[in-house]
């Protein structure tokens, strides 16, 4: 992997979430919408939304999708309530994969004061084995951070 961070970024590729590269001005706005929190909405079998704390996702079966839709029936669909818990942990999930990391105001704002204090308080040691950096209430995970960005992640999210 480090041969190729090394390989994009030497010919202007950018390293802007884990599993992804490309130029300055061409990320792909589908996912980064999803790792910002943005709301969307899916038409078709398979298809998933995201509004307001609620997700929802389209069944998979084509034949059974169609048939529901014909038939004006409602069981083509199954859906979750995102709550606070869940909404911190995948805030972290999503943010830290990308370049932008995750802001402690907002956890602050969003999740209460202690969250964002224990969140602090966990990422201080990766910090300190330089995996994360902290800047402007910002975290980020470095170069190596990138690495065992699985375990961090896992870390921040069980506070």
């Amino acid at each position: 992997i480090e041969m190729l961070m090394d390989f994009a970024g030497r010919n202007g590729y950018d390293h802007y979430e884990i599993s992804n590269f490309a130029k300055p001005g061409f990320y792909s706005r589908h996912n980064v919408g999803y790792w910002t929190g943005k709301h969307y909405i899916g038409f078709g079998p398979s298809a998933h939304s995201y509004l307001n704390g609620l997700r929802r996702w389209n069944i998979a079966n084509n034949t059974a999708y169609c048939n529901a839709i014909e038939n004006d029936r409602r069981d083509y669909f199954e859906t979750e309530e995102i709550d606070t818990g869940k909404a911190y942990n995948e805030y972290v999930l999503t943010g830290l994969r990308t370049k932008w990391g995750i802001d402690l105001d907002y956890i602050t704002n969003m999740f209460g004061q202690e969250k964002a204090r224990k969140c602090s308080e966990v990422a201080g040691k990766f910090v300190q084995q330089g995996s994360l950096s902290i800047k402007n209430s910002r975290i980020t995970l470095s170069r190596s951070g990138f690495l065992i960005a699985d375990y961090i992640i896992r870390e921040l999210m069980i506070v």
